[in-house]
Order: structure tokens, then sequence, then C-alpha cells
């Protein structure tokens, strides 16, 4: 069915007892408090592209946040919603697969902390992780949260579809004007793999541009785990 869809598929949690985020890492799924969501959509752009899909959902569920809470949120490459002291509010698991006919299907996975308080997250994410209501001290309105999520999506989606690159370099502009990422010296880790550098853009397929020290062109970096080192320059 899912390879036949035409606008997409929207499937919400109340809660999840096997939540998962990138690399197979568990996701904390309070009952009756969070943002648990998946689009499932039709990509219609070309597969070396896909990672912009992942930045478009990232870009949208900030917007969102901001539109219905109030609350500045900001993006730390290629998925991660950051608040506050660059605390983890939510984060985007995007996965792509092949339907009858080869028809891509890809689905956004969304997790978003919104009503939990502080205290009732776990020992081993406390201190890194926060919620619309920890940052705000009001509780928000999930179904208004998860509608303008879906609101921004649709545009973002419509963006990248009918407007080509100019789409592209729209979806980059506003998704870098609250980055967390770009300008900061930064250190990564891919696979076995790890380097520092300073993350100076992102390319029109997606993917973190670092300048390393020494060398004279920019490396492409496809995905892995970021963590800041110094202070972004703004």
């Amino acid at each position: 069915m899912l390879a036949h869809l035409a606008e997409g598929i929207l499937v919400v949690a109340d809660r999840q007892t096997s939540g998962r985020g990138r690399l197979g890492r568990a996701w904390h799924s309070p009952p009756g408090c969070n943002v648990y969501m998946s689009i499932a959509f039709l990509p219609a752009i070309s597969q070396r592209k896909s990672p912009l899909l992942s930045l478009a959902a990232g870009l949208s569920s900030a917007l969102a946040i901001k539109a219905v809470t109030g609350l500045d949120v900001r993006l730390k490459w290629p998925n991660d919603l950051l608040a506050g002291k660059s605390k983890k509010l939510g984060g985007i698991l995007l996965e792509t697969r092949s339907g009858p006919g080869r028809t891509q299907v890809s689905v956004a996975g969304i997790g978003i902390n919104v009503n939990i308080p502080k205290e009732s997250f776990p020992a081993d994410i406390a201190r890194t992780a926060t919620s619309v209501f920890a940052e705000t001290g009001e509780m928000a309105d999930r179904n208004a949260l998860i509608a303008a999520v879906c609101r921004e999506f649709g545009y973002w989606l419509s963006v990248l579809r009918k407007e080509g690159e100019k789409g592209v370099q729209k979806l980059l502009k506003a998704y870098t004007g609250i980055s967390d990422t770009i300008g900061r010296k930064v250190k990564i880790k891919a696979g076995e793999m790890e380097f520092e550098g300073t993350a100076a853009g992102i390319d029109q397929e997606g993917m973190l541009l670092m300048k390393l020290p020494g060398a004279r062109q920019l490396k492409r970096v496809p995905a892995g785990e970021v963590q800041s080192l110094r202070a972004a320059r703004r």
C-alpha cells in the first residue's frame, strides 16, 4: 500500500515500548507527554539527495516547535533538535525502502520531548536531554505540534520536489540559519574513523563539508556522530 500513496501516511503513538534512534540506540518513550510520529511518503527526489529529506524533517520540526511554543530550537547535523544549553530536545530517523516495482518509500520518524519534566529523564541522559516543558515551564499542545510539523514538512517536501536546485538552496539556507554545527570546530566519528576540523557548510546532497587542518579541499561527510569542541562563530 505504501508504494502507491500520494500525499503520505501519518502514524502517531502515545508511547513506544521499543523506541529507536540512530545507530540502533534506545529512545526514552514514556506515555502521555511527548511526540512520537512517523510520516511515510514518496520522496520524489533522486536517491543521492535523500539525505536532504532528513534535513527537511529536522528543519520542519524546529520551525513547528518555534511556531507552537515560542521555543528557539537549533539543529545539530544531521538530525538532532537542540534547545537551551545545546541539550537534546528530539531527533529524526529517516529510512528509505523499495516497494513493489522498485518504488522508493521513505519514512521519517520524529521524536520530540514535549511535556516530560526534567526529573523524569533516566540518569544516563538527564544531563544531556531536555524538553519543551523543561525549557519554557509551560505545557504544550501535542496535537497542535504534530499538525504544525506536518504542515512544515509538507511545505519543504514541495519545495524540494518542485523547485529543483533553487529548492535545495532554499532548504539549506533555512537549515544553516538555525544550525548548531556550522562554524564550529567539531569531532566527527564515522564508523572506525575519527577526525577533527571545522564544519564549513552543507552541500547540495546534504553532506557536511569539513575543513580539516592542512587540507586544501573540503572533506564531504555523508554521515557520522558530531561532537562540538568550541562555540560557534556567528
